[in-house]
Parts: C-alpha cells; sequence; structure tokens
C-alpha cells in the first residue's frame, strides 16, 4: 500500500471522529482548537505524498479547506 493510501485512511478516520457532531465538538473545544491545528499538517503532509505518488489529491484538499 502507497504512503498516500496510508495518510488518507488515517486522516479520513480522524476527521469521522472529529465530525461526530458531540464527541467531535467537546474534543475540540476541551483541547483549545488544537485537533484543527494538527488535521491541517496531516492534511498538507497527505497531499504532498498524494502528488509525489501521483493518487488523486481532492480528499486533501477538502481536508486542509475544512481544517481552516
Amino acid at each position: 500500500m502507497a504512503v498516500s493510501t496510508v495518510l488518507k485512511w488515517i486522516s479520513g478516520g480522524l476527521e469521522a471522529l472529529l465530525g461526530v457532531p458531540i464527541l467531535g465538538g467537546k474534543l475540540v473545544i476541551a483541547l483549545a482548537w488544537t485537533p484543527l491545528a494538527v488535521m491541517f499538517i496531516l492534511h498538507v503532509v497527505t497531499l504532498v505524498f498524494s502528488i509525489r505518488e501521483g493518487e488523486k489529491k481532492h480528499g486533501s484538499i477538502l481536508g486542509i479547506v475544512t481544517s481552516c
């Protein structure tokens, strides 16, 4: 499996966790909005690997936009 594929699964899973209305909201607020910064960085790293490996990059770009 390519590195970008693994990173996409990890970032997608974490986005799904943060997307749960009450749980994700409490987690983000309790950690002082740090998870959003971490997800932004993870999406940027995933985007770089996707570009280098010639994979699709629309999910990473959407993740960057939503983290902003």
